[in-house]
C-alpha cells in the first residue's frame, strides 16, 4: 500500500513507496515501537525486538482492509546504541555531528551509572569537567551554550552538584539525539549544541511501574493508559536522600535534590496532543548552624556561610498531526523558568546573587517528507525575561550594598525554513535559513548547509557549515572550581552592554561500515564565536558582581572512532584531539574543559540472556586550571548522597586565568548487571541487581589546584575507588 507513514520510537522515519515498500535502518538492539498511519485506515502500533545485528521481517495489517506490507528491513550495526551511530533521515541524509543514544540506553550504562548527563558525555565532542558530567561542553563551548529540549520544550539548569545524578529522571527518557555540529534550522538560540530528550511512549493497554534504589537516590516511573489508547500517561520521579550532617563544631552542610517528569498524550483534533511538565529543585549549603535563624539580617546571613539553591521548571504542550502523503504540522506552547540564589563568602567580604529567567514561547511548523527529500517552514516567538541582582557585604560584615541590578526581557521572533534534496543516489543536500529579530538588536541571519556524498554503499562523507546566535548568556564563572562542580546557569538576556553572541562552525565527517560489524568514523570541526560573556576574565569568584567582559573564542578538534557490534560482544574506542581558547582585549586563555588529547574506549559482553558486564577506560592530558586560595578541600563520595563534601570557599587567586594545567587523567570503571524474572501477586516482571566499581585502579584524578602556605600548590583530588550497588524493578 503506498503512502503509509511510518513512525519509529515516536519520530517520523519514512513512508511506503508506490509499491508499498520501505526500509527503516540504523536501529540499535532492544525494543522499538513502530506506528503506521494512512487516511481511511485505523493507526497500527507494534513493538519489534532486535536481539542482534540481523535484519528482521514483520508483516503488518491495517484495518478495515487487510494489507500485507512487504519486508521491514532493520539493521543494527551498533547493538549497544553506541554514540558512533549517525542516524539516517528518511531521505537518506546524514546530519554532520548528530548522534543517537538509542532506546534501551539505560541497560548500557553499567559502569558509569544510569544518568542522562553521563550518557551524553560518551558522545564524541561532548566532555565533562574533572570527575563528573555536571558541566558539559559540546565542541569547546560553555555548558550554558547548549540547548536542552524535553519532548521539544526547553529546560534550564538540568544538573545537580558534583557527582550527583542529573536532574532528568533517566527511566523516563526513551532515546536522545545529540547535535554537536551544524544542526537543523528549526533549532535556535544556542551557540554550541542541541540535546533532544524524548520520553518513552506510554503503554497502549494496562500499565507498568518500575524504579531503582541505590546508595545515592531512589527513582520511579509509572506508565499506562486510560480510555483505551486515546489517553496515555507517564510519570517519573527521583529524590536523593536528605542528608544534613555535622562537620566540626557547629558546622553543617546540607544537600537535597528533587526531580519530576510528567507526560500525558491525548488523541485530539485528528492528531496527538502531548502535555509535558518538568520540575527540579536543588539545595546545597555550607554554613554555620546559626544561619538557619530566619530573623538574621541580610548582612548576618551573608556572613554565615556559602549556600546555593537553584530550581527549574518547564510546562508546555505540543500538538502534532501527520498526513498519509508525508505532510506534518506541529504547534508548541511552553513556559520554562529557572532561579538561583547564591550566598558567597570570598576573601574580603561576602556577596549574594539572585538570578532568574522565565521564558514564554510559541512555535508553529509545517513540512513534508518523502523518499526524495523534505521541506519545512516555521516560526517562533519567545520572550525570555531575566533578572540578575548582586549584593555585596562590606569587609567588616556590617553593611550589605546592592552593586548590580539588571533586568532584561527582549521579545525574540524567528522565521526558519529548510530543504533537503536528492539529485541522485549518491548525493543528499540540506540547506536551511533562520532569521532572528528582537527589540534593540539587529536582525540576525543564520545560514546552514550540509551535504552527504555516498562513495559506496558502506562509506559516506559529510560536510557542513553554519551560523548560530545566542540571546541568553551565563554570568557563572566556569573557570572557578565551584563553578565546575555545580554547573548551574545564571542567565542574562542580551541588552545594554551585553550583545547577542554569534558562532560560525565548519565540519567534515567520514563514516565507513565494514561487513564484519566494525564501523570507523572521523569527525572534525572548527568553531569561532564573538560577543560572548567571559566572567572568568573579570572575577576570581563564582559569579560576576560588578562588570562583565565581552570577548571571543575559537575551538577545533578531531575525533577518530571505531565501534564493533557482535552477537555477544560490543566494543568502541576513540582518539580525540581538541583545543578551546577564550580571548578578551589582549588577553587569551585556554578553557578549563580543554583536554588536548584523550583516548577512550570500552566493551560490553553479554553473559547469556540475563547477565551483562561492561568495562570502560578514559585517559588523556590534564585540563587547564586556575589556582584557588588556601583552605579548599573536596572530599568526593564522602556522603551517602555521593555528592561530596566541600570545605572552604574556592576563590581564584589574582592573575592570569588557567595558567596552570592539571596532571594527566586516567579512569577505569566497570559494572555487572543480572536480571531476575519474578512474579508477584499475579504480576510478572523482573528485578535487576547492578554492581559498579568506579575508579577501579584507585587513582584519584586532579580536579583543581589550591595554594598552600609558603606558595606551593596542592592538587584537589577527585573520587577514589568506590563500589555502588543498585536494585531495580519493573512490573
Amino acid at each position: 500500500m503506498p503512502g503509509v507513514r511510518v513512525e519509529v520510537d515516536g519520530l517520523p522515519r519514512t513512508a511506503t513507496d508506490s509499491l508499498g515498500r520501505y526500509t527503516v535502518s540504523t536501529l540499535g538492539v532492544g525494543s522499538h515501537e513502530l506506528r503506521f498511519f494512512r487516511t481511511g485506515y485505523a493507526p497500527r502500533a507494534i513493538s519489534a525486538l532486535l536481539t542482534d545485528a540481523s535484519d528482521i521481517t514483520i508483516d503488518i495489517e491495517l484495518s478495515p482492509s487487510v494489507v500485507l506490507l512487504p519486508t521491514i528491513s532493520v539493521s543494527a550495526p551498533n547493538p549497544r546504541g553506541t554514540p558512533l551511530d549517525w542516524p539516517t533521515s528518511a531521505d537518506g541524509s546524514h546530519e554532520l555531528g548528530r548522534y543517537r543514544i538509542g532506546q534501551g540506553w539505560q541497560a548500557n550504562m553499567l559502569s558509569q551509572g544510569v544518568d542522562v548527563q553521563k550518557a551524553l558525555a560518551t558522545v564524541p565532542g561532548v566532555v565533562g569537567r574533572g570527575e563528573d558530567a555536571t558541566s558539559l561542553s559540546i565542541r569547546g563551548g560553555g555548558s550554558a551554550d547548549n540547548l536542552v529540549l524535553l519532548d521539544g520544550l526547553p529546560i534550564y539548569g538540568a544538573s545537580h552538584f558534583g557527582n550527583a545524578s542529573s536532574a532528568i529522571v533517566p527511566d523516563a527518557i526513551s532515546f536522545m539525539d545529540v547535535h554537536t555540529g551544524v544542526s537543523s534550522a528549526r533549532f535556535g538560540g544556542r551557540l554550541s549544541g542541541v540535546v533532544e530528550l524524548e520520553t518513552a511512549d506510554s503503554e497502549g493497554s494496562g500499565g507498568t511501574f518500575g524504579g531503582a534504589v541505590s546508595g545515592s537516590d531512589v527513582r520511579g516511573l509509572v506508565r499506562g493508559s486510560v480510555a483505551g489508547p486515546r489517553v496515555s500517561y507517564l510519570f517519573g520521579a527521583r529524590t536523593s536522600f536528605g542528608n544534613p550532617w555535622q562537620v566540626g563544631d557547629g558546622f553543617k552542610q546540607d544537600a537535597r535534590y528533587r526531580d519530576f517528569i510528567g507526560v500525558v498524550r491525548i488523541a485530539a483534533a485528528g492528531g496527538s496532543l502531548r502535555l509535558v511538565s518538568f520540575l527540579s529543585g536543588n539545595q546545597l549549603g555550607l554554613q554555620s548552624a546559626s544561619a538557619d535563624d530566619a530573623t538574621l539580617s541580610t548582612a548576618a546571613r551573608l556572613a554565615a556561610g556559602t549556600t546555593l539553591g537553584w530550581s527549574s521548571s518547564t510546562v508546555g504542550a505540543t500538538w502534532t498531526r501527520l498526513a498519509s502523503d508525508g505532510g506534518e504540522a506541529r504547534l508548541r506552547a511552553w513556559y520554562a523558568g529557572a532561579g538561583s540564589v547564591i550566598s558567597w563568602v570570598p576573601t574580603g567580604g561576602a556577596a549574594e546573587l539572585q538570578s532568574n529567567v522565565s521564558e514564554v514561547g510559541l512555535s508553529a511548523e509545517v513540512g513534508h517528507e518523502s523518499a526524495h527529500g523534505s521541506r519545512f517552514f516555521g516560526a517562533s516567538l519567545v520572550r525570555p525575561a531575566t533578572s540578575y541582582w548582586a549584593t555585596q557585604l562590606s569587609t567588616d560584615s556590617t553593611v550589605a550594598t546592592r552593586t548590580t541590578a539588571t533586568v532584561v526581557s527582549p521579545v525574540v521572533g524567528s522565521l526558519f525554513a529548510e530543504w533537503s534534496w536528492r539529485p541522485n543516489t549518491r548525493i543528499v543536500g540540506r540547506a536551511g535559513l533562520r532569521g532572528n529579530a528582537s527589540a534593540g538588536n539587529a536582525f540576525n541571519l543564520e545560514p546552514r548547509f550540509d551535504v552527504t556524498v555516498r562513495l559506496s554503499s558502506t562509506t559516506h562523507v559529510d560536510l557542513g557549515a553554519g551560523r548560530t546566535h545566542q540571546t541568553l548568556q551565563s554570568m557563572l564563572n566556569e573557570e572557578n572550581l565551584l563553578g565546575t562542580l555545580i554547573g548551574i546557569e545564571l542567565p542574562q538576556a542580551a541588552g545594554g552592554n551585553l550583545p547577542t553572541a554569534s558562532a560560525d562552525q565548519f565540519g567534515v565527517g567520514v563514516e565507513h561500515r565494514l561487513r564484519n560489524g566494525l564501523t570507523v568514523t572521523l569527525d572534525s570541526y572548527l568553531r569561532r564565536w564573538n560577543g560572548v560573556a567571559l566572567p572568568a576574565g573579570t572575577t576570581g569568584g563564582l559569579f560576576v558582581g560588578d562588570s562583565l567582559l565581552i570577548g571571543r573564542g575559537h575551538a577545533s578538534g578531531v575525533v577518530l572512532g571505531a565501534a564493533y557490534a557482535g552477537h555477544a560482544l560490543a566494543a568502541h574506542a576513540s582518539v580525540s584531539l581538541a583545543r578551546s581558547v577564550r580571548a578578551y582585549g589582549g588577553q587569551e586563555y585556554h578553557a578549563g574543559i580543554e583536554r588536548p588529547w584523550t583516548v577512550a574506549g570500552g566493551f560490553d559482553y553479554r553473559l547469556g540472556r540475563r547477565m551483562a558486564a561492561q568495562f570502560s577506560l578514559t585517559t588523556g592530558a590534564g585540563e587547564p586550571s586556575s589556582v584557588t586560595t588556601t583552605g579548599v578541600e573536596w572530599l568526593p563520595d564522602h556522603l551517602p548522597t555521593l555528592t561530596g563534601e566541600l570545605s572552604g570557599t574556592p576563590v581564584n587567586q589574582a592573575g592570569p586565568v588557567n595558567l596552570e594545567r592539571l596532571p594527566g587523567y586516567t579512569r577505569v570503571d566497570m559494572g555487572v548487571r543480572r536480571n531476575w524474572p519474578v512474579g508477584l501477586a499475579g504480576l510478572h516482571g523482573a528485578l535487576s541487581t547492578t554492581l559498579r566499581i568506579r575508579n577501579l585502579l584507585n587513582t584519584p584524578n586532579g580536579i583543581g589546584l589550591a595554594s598552600q602556605t609558603g606558595g606551593s600548590l596542592r592538587i584537589v583530588r577527585g573520587a577514589p575507588r568506590t563500589v555502588t550497588l543498585e536494585l531495580g524493578w519493573i512490573f
